[in-house]
This record gives structure tokens, C-alpha cells and sequence, in this order.
């Protein structure tokens, strides 16, 4: 596993990232369930309550296409076989594979592939009776319905054009609006609806993204904008398209030239057009986890994106997202969860508990995950070691690049080896409380294992001491800890950190200032500061003696 961060932005359009407080990264775990899926397994797409899960997939050599619904545990994630629809079987007509989606009323469920077909959906037990297939039979990739349910876009087909139905909120039945002839794959409605985005890979390596408006009362659509290149090298950005929940903000998939890409895009919420924010690319001065990137998606609360590559690296990233500026931190990749997988798929259920990571090994399986370690707690954990004696200096700077943080201490509680090392799996965080309210005003997530820079991992247990290394300070600003064991009460520790990572409540604090460094075991050590020397808009230093 490795763990780097790179912010590649492009230095004509760029401008500089401000974090906003109060959004912690969060590691993503895994629950240690596997679901097995059908062979072929394209997309997987939930009901609007997230209780039943619906799967499209291909059995055979023929490509014969198969619908199998599951019904899915809200605790746990697990899915549970329902039933399952096949092309050729009782009138079913599902010619080919492509992507499934069910309409926001819970009462249709439609699948692109072969044309597209429609199924009623029962809304107790989950299971599905085909209705009709629309369209001609070639293949066509994507299929999305309006907020308003009154319209399906179909992308893709013998023109790979994208074509418009209206739909029958009763018995789900399309019909023909009109037909877009502008070579799309990929169609995605922003969540106001006021416009429809499209990709287009064009080869060798770019694509177009296609920017459309929407009649909301016919469905129709017009052409807005097209955005041939992304960035000064050819750009493929055409694997998948994310919108933020605000509508703001639109990310693209794909790569710049041969390395794996993210894409952040500012939306005008009028006109519909696009301008270039930053790129996340794998490979620049120290991402990772982006080599070969196959499918993307983000948390139902818009605060992460996780994306999943193949098949180099077969890594699940994660990164946490800034609500403001749409701007994305690395926080995290995981190696070995979909090592051998060959993972091309990654889906959130709708009440955002679990994530769900589609692999393509020796069976197609989807792998749980779900939200986990997200750092400091709102207020101090209670039982923590003394830390000891120590010096705090704080700078909070207009210029992020500026922020600095820097905790000593000596004399702290007897404390072990074992105790300071996080192991692969027990992360920490550094945590900052202010007044007598104690309100956190410094979150900083610190994963345990991974590697920092390639084959150098950020924890390192000597004989001595525990150390944390990251050059890049992610995801949220730590770059070193040095601690230093003792059976008796002279236990020592540096942590250090800043950038634009590092993310305060602002300055002036209010005293007393507690620090504490927590675990996600609930271990922790503190000191509280009652005073400070110096303690204005810029600057927080404090000596405990």
C-alpha cells in the first residue's frame, strides 16, 4: 500500500486551495464480506432506500444478458439473492450488458445494453417483471433518469448516439423523445437537471465532454459546450463523470497521457459551463493509486470520492473533498483488500454506510467496505497519559502553504513500544481543544500503515523509537512523529506538520489549549496548556514547564 499526495493543478486556470474546517478525511474499511456476483458483472445500482440491490451481468459466451435482484442488509451490507432475470427466459429481452439504474420512485428498474429494458419493481420484496426493451438491440453503455423520473437517457447504441425517452411514471414505458446524434458513451444528468454531460473517448487517448441543455419540460436537448482537451498533454477523461450534491462541481476520470487522472471541474449553475479547478494525477511527484483508473464514485454526503484501478495496482483510493472549492485531498489506498481482483467498479449505497467494489478475479465479487477511523472525536477523549511537560507553537498563516504546527513533549507518562505502534490498522489523529467548553478546533488524521514514498512506509518501529515520516503532510497536515518509549514516567514525542493540508478553527485561541494524540483503540496521551506567550490571529505558542 502505498500513501502520496499530489496536487497537480493547472498553473493557467489554477487557484490557490483554502480548507474549510470541520471536514475530517475518513478511512474507508473493509467489512471482511464478500458478495459472489454473476459472471460478466457490469454495474450494480440500489433503490432509493438502499434495501434492495440490482446487478447486470452476462452468464455466457453468447453475451445473454441477466438482472438479479438482492435484497441488502442496512447493518452490514451483505446482499442476499433474490431472484434473477435472463435474456430469452419468459419474454425477457436483455440482449447485451450495460449499466442499471433504478428510477428515483423506487417503481422501475432499467437497464442499458441492448437498447434499453424495463422492469416494474415490487417495492417490499425487491423483485422485478419485465415490461418492454426499447431501442436497437447494438450495444449502448449508460442510462440515467431525471430527479423528476419524466425522462431516461440512453447512451450509446448503433451511433453510440444519446437518445431520449419520456416515461410513464405508471407503468414505466418509454417513449421516444428524440435522438442526439453526437457520438457519446457515458450520459450523466446534473442533479438539478438543468443539464445532461456526456463523454466521448476519441482515440488515441482524449475525449470530448459534451455539455448540454435540458428542457425540463420536454426533455429535449441542446448543445451547450464541447471541451475537447483537459490539460497541456492529451487528456482521457472520458471513463466516468461525478457531480458534487450542490450541483457545483463536476470530476472527470481518466488520464493525462498514460498517467491516471481525477479532473475537478467548476460549474456554472446557469449556463452549464465547465472551467478547470485542479487535476489529482497518479505518479506527479507522488500520487498513488490512480494506475489504470477504472470507475469512480462518491459518498451520498459528497464529503469523499473513492475511485478503484486496474489492473496494475488493483488499489482502492480514497480522497476526502472540500465542500467549498470542490478540491480534493488524498487521504488513503488500500493494496491489499482487492489485491488479484482485477477491481473495475466501485458503487455507494443510497444511506451512505457501505461502498461496494466490483472485481473481476477467478468470480466476479463485490467487496464490502464501509466508512471508518475519521479522526479526532468532538470532544477529548476521557483517560488519556499525561504527556508531560511541552512546548506548542501554531501559526496560522494567510498563505496555507505557511501553517505550521509543532507539539514537544518529555516526561510523559510510562508508556511501551507496543503501545505507540499503530500496527497496520490502528489509526491516530491530533486533536487540539480550546476554553473550557472544549471545542476541537485542530483534526488531523494520521493513517496507520502504508507507505509514504514508494517501498518506504510512513510508520517505522526501531528499537528505540516509533517514527512517522510523510513528506507530503496528508491528509491533513501531519508530516512527522517521533515516540519515544519509557517504563518510567520520561516518555518523549515530536509531532509536527502544516501546509495546506493542515487545517485550524482560526486563531486566537481560547484557554486553555488541550492536545491530545488519539487512537482509534481509544488509547491517547495530552497535555493541557492553562497559558500562552504568545496568542494573536497569526501566531499560538505556550511552554508548560
Amino acid at each position: 500500500m502505498t500513501r502520496l499526495l499530489v496536487v497537480a493543478l493547472w498553473i493557467l486556470v489554477a487557484t490557490p486551495v483554502c480548507h474549510a474546517f470541520g471536514i475530517p478525511a475518513t478511512i474507508l474499511d473493509p467489512t471482511g464480506d464478500s458478495v459472489s456476483m454473476p459472471a460478466g458483472t457490469s454495474s450494480v445500482a440500489f433503490s432509493p432506500g438502499g434495501d434492495h440491490g440490482y446487478v447486470a451481468g452476462t452468464p455466457g459466451v453468447a453475451f445473454p444478458g441477466t438482472l438479479t435482484v438482492y435484497e441488502r442488509n442496512p447493518l452490514t451490507g451483505d446482499l442476499t439473492f433474490v431472484e434473477q432475470e435472463e435474456d430469452g427466459t419468459n419474454g425477457v429481452v436483455l440482449p447485451r450488458v450495460g449499466e442499471v439504474v433504478v428510477s428515483p420512485d423506487g417503481k422501475h428498474v432499467y437497464m442499458a445494453g441492448g437498447g434499453v429494458s424495463v422492469f416494474t419493481r415490487d417495492a417490499s420484496t425487491g423483485e422485478v417483471t419485465y415490461v418492454e426493451n426499447h431501442g436497437p438491440t447494438t450495444r449502448t453503455s449508460s442510462v440515467v433518469i431525471s430527479a423528476d423520473g419524466a425522462h431516461v437517457y440512453v447512451g450509446g447504441g448503433a451511433l453510440s448516439a444519446i437518445t431520449t425517452y419520456s416515461r410513464d411514471l405508471t407503468t414505466g414505458a418509454l417513449i421516444l423523445v428524440d435522438v442526439e446524434a453526437e457520438a457519446q458513451t457515458i450520459v450523466r444528468l446534473s442533479p438539478d437537471g438543468a443539464h445532461l454531460y456526456a463523454s466521448r473517448t476519441v482515440f488515441p487517448w482524449t475525449s470530448d465532454v459534451v455539455v448540454f441543455e435540458r428542457d425540463l419540460v420536454t426533455g429535449e436537448l441542446s448543445l451547450v459546450d464541447t471541451i475537447v482537451k483537459l490539460g497541456e498533454s492529451a487528456g482521457d477523461f472520458g471513463r466516468e463523470i461525478l457531480f458534487s450534491p450542490d450541483a457545483r462541481f463536476v470530476y472527470l476520470l481518466g488520464a493525462l497521457g498514460t498517467d491516471g487522472a481525477i479532473a475537478v471541474l467548476e460549474r456554472d449553475l446557469v449556463s452549464g459551463l465547465l472551467s478547470l479547478a485542479e487535476f489529482q494525477t497518479d505518479g506527479k511527484g507522488g500520487v498513488d493509486g490512480l494506475d489504470g483508473p477504472a470507475h469512480f464514485g462518491m459518498s451520498a454526503d459528497g464529503s469523499q470520492v473513492y475511485a478503484v484501478s486496474r489492473p496494475i495496482e488493483d488499489a482502492l483510493t480514497v480522497f476526502s473533498r472540500n465542500p467549498d472549492t470542490g478540491a480534493l485531498a488524498f487521504v488513503t489506498s488500500d493494496y491489499d483488500t482487492l489485491a488479484g481482483l482485477n477491481p473495475d467498479g466501485i458503487f455507494v449505497a443510497p444511506d451512505g454506510q457501505h461502498v461496494y467494489a466490483l472485481g473481476e478475479g477467478l468470480f466476479d465479487r463485490l467487496t464490502v467496505f464501509a466508512p471508518g477511523y475519521s479522526g479526532c472525536t468532538p470532544a477529548p477523549l476521557p483517560g488519556c497519559k499525561n504527556a508531560g511537560r511541552g512546548v506548542v507553537v501554531i501559526k496560522d498563516r494567510a498563505k496555507d502553504s505557511k501553517d505550521k504546527l509543532k507539539w514537544t513533549w518529555k516526561d510523559g507518562q510510562a508508556t511501551t513500544l507496543g503501545e505507540f505502534d499503530p500496527g497496520p490498522s490502528d489509526h491516530r489523529a491530533v486533536c487540539g481543544y480550546d476554553g473550557v467548553g472544549q471545542t476541537l478546533f485542530l483534526h488531523a488524521l494520521v493513517p496507520a500503515g502504508g507507505d509514504c514514498k514508494p517501498g518506504k512506509p510512513c510508520w517505522q518501529v526501531k528499537p528505540t523509537a516509533v517514527k512517522y515520516k510523510d513528506p507530503f503532510s496528508t491528509p491533513e497536515g501531519i508530516r512527522k512523529i517521533i515516540l519515544k518509549p519509557s517504563d518510567v514516567d520520561a516518555t518523549r514525542g515530536v509531532i509536527s506538520g502544516g501546509r495546506d493540508p493542515l487545517e485550524l478553527a482560526g486563531l486566537p485561541l481560547t484557554l486553555p489549549v488541550l492536545l491530545q494524540l488519539q487512537s482509534e483503540s481509544g488509547a491517547c496521551w495530552e497535555t493541557t496548556f492553562p497559558a500562552a506567550t504568545i496568542n494573536d490571529g497569526e501566531t499560538f505558542k505556550t511552554v508548560l514547564k
